[in-house]
């Protein structure tokens, strides 16, 4: 991969990702604070251009996801992520469950309507 072409930004994800350009990226990958993901998202969606990736780790907090008694907040926010992927109308999602986590990949779409 050409050096121009990645980018290493580190820092706190919610104090850098603002200061990006809107459009310009073609993936966002997200392994930050879990309870933040939907922060995130909202990030990743005016970053991404058209047919960008976004990729969040976690998303299946361990296994917890799944179990309806697991409420603390990690595994809430992992669940409200996982459902603000899913409704929003812009994304195309895929859950892999791969390792422990989980991965959560959406796909935004080529042609999509604001909001």
């Amino acid at each position: 991969m050409a050096p121009n072409r990645s980018r290493l930004i580190t820092g706190r994800a919610l104090d850098v990702l603002p200061r990006l350009t809107d459009s310009a990226y073609d993936l966002v990958f997200c392994d930050g604070d879990q309870r933040e993901a939907t922060d995130y998202l909202n990030q990743a969606l005016r970053l991404l251009r058209a047919g960008g990736i976004v990729v969040f780790t976690g998303a299946l907090a361990g296994g917890r996801v799944a179990d309806p008694d697991a409420r603390d907040a990690e595994t809430t926010a992992a669940r409200e992520l996982v459902t603000a992927v899913r409704d929003d109308s812009r994304l195309t999602p895929m859950l892999l469950t791969t390792g422990n986590g989980g991965l959560l990949v959406a796909v935004v779409a080529k042609s999509s309507p604001v909001g």
